[in-house]
């Protein structure tokens, strides 16, 4: 039996991380996967930074804190497993107690780790800062592979417009380390006791007594202090962020992009598949998310090619029953007007998203991934038993045509 790209993944990859833009499902494909790698007998966290409460919902509970909470262990391993049995466990990282537990690892003096936690500046920075969620997140992660506890991290990357923001963050962090800025404007200033004015340019000295106005006072004093604390830490920063970007492009990552067969979404996947291969983004397989069912036999295609005469009638009756809406007179020849008007509607949008998803798995090709995809649900999830059976979706191999 040929092993899929994603069921390849899941078996091997250490890190299986879910991008895509906000919307797509990202949150429900990263929990199914989650849940299968653990029945498979996996140790398995999976993480999310979105401060919305979908995976707490998706597992039953009412809140997930930023430490791994066990979840259905009896579904997975005995009721006291080994250290070595499979298990399933869910977190949500915040942004803030990343950086702090960031922060905490790179920092042995317990007195400067405490000013830099109390610096109002570095409050309001750690969870304000573009990218400063994507970066925090894959330093957690990169933290929790080290520690060993789990053969695989899933990751639900946080709501972004672009799925590229997740991948430069790292990079964004080193290269500013590391930039000639830093080094002028930072480590000069660090070796006097305060902020002298009179070591940086008039321009430079304007935008600070500006941002001081706006600010007030005391802006420059606790800038100072936060840039004197973080100057003893930059180093370790830059390198922990180098040890991130060498995780998220190792081969120990695997990525799997979730899209939707929306209007133009050939197009945009296409840009964000070849930018994250331009990249080096080890990719794994792209999931066609949240497809309108069609549960007759013949393509959409097929029955509105027919759209005259008794056998359209035949087909919209079977399509209407189908789809749990039966014309309200089922022994009349041809079915309600208003319900023939919806049914020929819906195999339009079914025409549309086959062609779109046919299409984007031609893109999947030209790029070798994996392709895949899951239908939508006429019901609201059913926590565990919907979970397993998304995942089977994603296990299975696409129809030999490759359309939805």
């Amino acid at each position: 039996m040929t092993t899929t790209p994603i069921e390849a993944a899941l078996l091997d990859a250490r890190v299986l991380v879910c991008t895509g833009t906000g919307g797509v499902g990202k949150t429900t494909i990263a929990a199914a996967l989650a849940v299968e790698a653990a029945r498979r007998g996996r140790r398995t966290l999976v993480l999310t930074i979105d401060p919305a409460r979908r995976l707490a919902n998706l597992f039953g509970l009412d809140v997930l804190g930023s430490e791994p909470t066990r979840i259905a262990p009896a579904l997975f391993s005995s009721p006291a497993p080994d250290a070595d049995e499979p298990f399933l466990e869910v977190m949500m990282l915040s942004t803030r107690h990343a950086f702090d537990q960031l922060i905490q690892r790179l920092t042995a003096d317990g007195t400067l780790r405490q000013r830099i936690f109390e610096n109002r500046i570095y409050q309001n920075l750690s969870q304000a800062l573009a990218g400063s969620s994507e970066y925090a997140a894959m330093a957690e992660v990169q933290a929790l592979v080290e520690s060993g506890r789990h053969d695989l991290i899933v990751v639900d990357t946080p709501p972004a417009d672009h799925a590229l923001e997740f991948l430069r963050a790292p990079g964004r962090l080193q290269g500013f380390l590391e930039s000639r800025f830093y080094h002028a404007l930072v480590r000069p200033a660090m070796s006097a006791s305060r902020f002298s004015l009179r070591l940086f340019a008039r321009p430079l000295h304007r935008a600070l007594r500006l941002l001081e106005r706006i600010a007030g006072l005391g802006f420059l004093e606790d800038l100072t202090e936060l840039l004197q604390a973080l100057d003893s830490v930059a180093d370790a920063l830059a390198d922990r962020a180098r040890r991130v970007e060498a995780l998220l492009f190792g081969a120990e990552t695997r990525f799997i992009l979730v899209c939707r067969a929306l209007s133009g979404s050939e197009t945009s996947t296409q840009e964000v598949l070849s930018d994250m291969a331009g990249l080096g983004a080890p990719l794994a397989a792209l999931v066609v998310n949240r497809i309108q069912p069609w549960p007759i036999a013949d393509k959409p295609s097929q029955l509105l090619e027919r759209c005259r005469g008794e056998a359209l009638a035949v087909d919209l009756r079977t399509l209407a029953s189908a789809l749990g809406s039966p014309p309200e007179t089922p022994n009349s020849p041809v079915p309600a007007a208003d319900v023939a008007d919806a049914v020929l509607d819906y195999a339009r949008v079914c025409r549309a998203e086959q062609e779109r998803c046919a299409r984007l798995a031609y893109v999947a090709r030209t790029h070798g991934l994996g392709f895949t995809q899951i239908r939508e649900l006429s019901e609201p999830l059913d926590a565990m038993q919907g979970l397993l059976g998304i995942a089977a979706e994603l296990m299975a191999d696409p129809a030999p045509d490759a359309s939805c």
